[in-house]
């Protein structure tokens, strides 16, 4: 790939690089897609799961309690229940995860040129184990999770511009507007069901299939 961003990214130009996490550092988006379903189906039934999953899908990088506290909020006991029962599926899906395609590499090569923050809408606590199973917090300057938003934990940061965000939802793309960051969609792993389309509703979004194509 030879766009503006991937030649900025090598000489280089940008001075500081937010990774999202799910679907950017790790291939996780469709564990988790699981993992909700399974939660809605046994607390309520199939068929609230198969409407709820796509919705829930679809608003990636809003913290998890957001989501079904907002879909479920006449019934506080059961969001209390979905959120609690989709955490435990984590703790046990996500201990052997998988990092995207040279994830790994590419951190390590472009951590002594500049901070990199991990900007995620998962859960802090569960963020911050699957950094320490994958020995990657150290390369990290910040990392950030919910229940904060993304736009919450960020904000209170002062960034070195020019800035690089690269992300694979809508969340990512509004956040890196609100800070005035480049931006580069990572479709590889997405778990955004229309991502293409988004894509091409806003023309001036440059893309990626994974971080391998960033490094040279």
């Amino acid at each position: 790939m030879e766009n503006k961003i991937s030649k900025r990214i090598q000489y280089p130009f940008y001075k500081t690089l937010i990774l999202d996490v799910d679907g950017v550092i790790f291939d996780s988006n469709k564990i988790k897609e699981s993992n909700i379903h399974k939660a809605v189906k046994a607390i309520i039934n199939l068929e609230v799961a198969n409407e709820f999953t796509p919705y829930f899908i679809n608003l990636s990088g809003i913290p998890r309690e957001n989501k079904i506290n907002s879909f479920f909020a006449d019934q506080p006991d059961t969001a209390r229940q979905i959120l609690q029962y989709y955490n435990e599926l984590n703790d046990q899906s996500l201990q052997n995860i998988k990092l995207t395609r040279n994830a790994e590499s590419f951190i390590k090569t472009y951590y002594e040129r500049f901070p990199i923050i991990a900007l995620s809408g998962g859960a802090l606590n569960e963020i911050k184990h699957l950094f320490d199973i994958n020995n990657l917090t150290y390369y990290f300057k910040y990392i950030f999770g919910g229940p904060k938003t993304k736009e919450e934990n960020i904000k209170g940061i002062k960034l070195e511009k020019p800035v690089l965000y690269i992300g694979d939802s809508i969340v990512d793309y509004e956040v890196s507007n609100k800070i005035n960051a480049d931006f580069l969609f990572m479709y590889g792993y997405t778990g955004l069901l229309n991502w293409k389309e988004f894509v091409k509703n806003n023309d001036q979004i440059e893309v990626i299939k994974n971080l391998q194509q960033l490094l040279k």
